[in-house]
């Protein structure tokens, strides 16, 4: 499977970006991050919510769109239909696209499904970044990918300037299961969610973010501040921009 294949793209719908999806619980499925685009740039990428595009492989028109997932209505879905034949809806593009391409034409042929999305198009990358002000911060602390969903400010150095809507996720591991892991800073206090799948399993809340790490039982010898994607310094450069905006404003 190569991304470097050239296909026919053609975006038939733009689709939306939805505030609750993209920056929401489970923001990180919504984006394919640093992205190296055939010009040589790298980008985070947004699946956009009903997005469809019409793509040709092997002679025949190939569509493929973007949906809620059925099993999560948070998370992106990809459904992917030649004619009449529908396949699945899937959790990827390229599983969608090649479970249906394997039904109809048999062989081991693999596609990219980012490739047959557009994401590797010039022209339909400049189209669905457009108007989008914020691109969620993927973030690598220790062994977790920290996603930095939306930015909040306030006066607080104990949380070196984060405030009211700051929101982080990640992924962590409890025994056998994995849980996503939803950290908020709120008016005066800060909020660990802890999902799994769609259901919200439990929620901690106290006044930083050690005291509600601590309170749920997981890594509490580790920086939590970094925990929270507070220390990155992408984030700490946004954060104290906006304090020197407040400063002065």
């Amino acid at each position: 499977m190569s991304k470097n294949k050239k296909y026919m793209v053609r975006l038939v719908n733009k689709g939306q970006i939805s505030s609750n999806l993209h920056y929401g619980t489970y923001a990180r499925d919504w984006w394919i991050p640093n992205l190296k685009t055939a010009n040589n740039s790298v980008l985070n990428l947004p699946f956009h919510l009903y997005m469809s595009v019409v793509t040709v492989i092997n002679s025949h028109e190939f569509f493929l769109s973007v949906v809620n997932n059925p099993s999560n209505p948070l998370q992106p879905g990809f459904l992917c239909s030649v004619g009449e034949n529908f396949g699945d809806i899937q959790n990827t593009p390229t599983k969608a696209v090649n479970l249906l391409y394997w039904e109809l034409f048999g062989g081991q042929t693999e596609h990219s499904g980012l490739a047959v999305l557009g994401f590797y198009n010039e022209e339909i990358i400049s189209e669905i970044i457009t108007n989008i002000s914020f691109f969620p911060l993927f973030i690598n602390f220790d062994k977790f990918t920290i996603v930095v969903s939306n930015l909040g400010y306030s006066s607080r150095e104990d949380l070196l300037y984060a405030g009211s809507s700051y929101t982080s996720s990640l992924l962590s591991r409890r025994g056998s299961e994995t849980y996503l892991i939803l950290q908020q800073v709120l008016d005066d206090h800060c909020s660990l969610r802890v999902y799994k799948g769609r259901n919200e399993v439990h929620q901690y809340v106290g006044e930083t973010p050690t005291v509600v790490w601590k309170n749920y039982g997981m890594h509490k010898t580790m920086d939590h501040l970094a925990l929270f994607g507070l220390k990155d310094p992408k984030v700490r450069a946004l954060l104290a921009n906006e304090k020197e905006n407040m400063t002065f404003s």
